[in-house]
């Protein structure tokens, strides 16, 4: 097994580039997009701060002139490379402030920053997940005798007799909605097939390390690499909290976030919040961790 750390989106996109093995390829791709877009999400509030931005200071070049305006939008002046950065600085501590009022007004631009936020959070452990269970399918479709090796059945010179019975005997199911498919082969299912006995629950990070390192004996340390990562670690936990608990610390997501320069401050019971620095301290992890076979 070969993983391919992706260092950035683009780094990624570049690396899978023709790539011979199109199950594979299909998989790492709808990673990749749906990556692209939660970054798109996360970076959505200083977009349309600046944005806010750019068409006030349009507005006051234009002295409030309706016409002025459109006449500047049209020949496109306004803003110029001289005082974009200022602008751009001005709509970061816009979003800041928005992230820390929540007691202004009602309170409802702060809630909804923060309710996008959590939403990128549980968008990016869920691509993760999905990555992880799409990638050992294919790898076992791709590579029958992966799929031997999963179910334990791969011959071995060294089996007793009552091993090799045992292998034998070992029988697989497949759901009556392969079987329809016209075009079903056996011999490119098997890790289809071998999914659907829900031996692992690729949702559990054990469970996914588990099935990977059952099938590729050879790379315990990269798969542990992968999934034993301190910061896919919080990822998850802050998942968890977020999807059962309300955003609530409770015991457990107390003890995989302990080493968290932010979370470890928490108390059980307290809720955590999130601001755009945070929320892209914990996305950068959930790429360069995607690996690939």
């Amino acid at each position: 097994m070969k993983f391919l750390n992706c260092k950035s989106l683009l780094a990624a996109q570049s690396q899978f580039h023709g790539s011979t093995i199109p199950r594979i390829e299909r998989v790492v791709r709808g990673f990749l997009e749906n990556y692209e877009r939660i970054m798109m999400m996360l970076h959505l509030p200083q977009h349309t701060a600046y944005n806010g931005i750019v068409l006030q200071y349009n507005w006051m070049l234009a002295n409030g002139d309706p016409d002025r305006y459109d006449e500047l939008q049209n020949q496109g002046k306004g803003v110029d490379e001289k005082h974009a950065p200022a602008l751009r600085s001005l709509a970061d501590k816009v979003v800041t402030n928005a992230e820390s009022s929540s007691t202004s007004g009602d309170g409802s631009i702060h809630k909804g920053l923060e309710a996008l936020l959590a939403s990128t959070v549980i968008a990016s452990w869920t691509a993760f997940e999905t990555l992880a269970a799409d990638l050992w399918v294919a790898a076992l479709n791709e590579r029958p005798r992966l799929a031997f090796i999963a179910l334990g059945v791969e011959p071995d010179p060294t089996d007793s007799e009552e091993e090799v019975e045992r292998k034998r005997k070992k029988k697989l199911s497949f759901p009556a909605w392969m079987l329809l498919d016209p075009g079903f082969d056996l011999r490119s299912e098997l890790g289809t097939a071998v999914s659907q006995m829900r031996k692992w629950d690729f949702a559990r990070r054990d469970h996914a390390a588990s099935a990977y390192r059952a099938v590729f004996c050879n790379e315990h340390a990269a798969i542990d690499d992968v999934f034993k990562d301190c910061p896919l670690g919080w990822l998850a936990a802050i998942r968890n909290a977020m999807v059962h608990n309300a955003g609530h610390a409770d015991d457990e997501f107390l003890k995989l976030t302990a080493a968290h320069c932010q979370f470890k401050e928490l108390q059980r019971g307290d809720q955590f919040h999130f601001t755009v620095t945070l929320s892209e301290t914990l996305h950068r992890p959930h790429l360069s961790k995607a690996s690939v076979c």
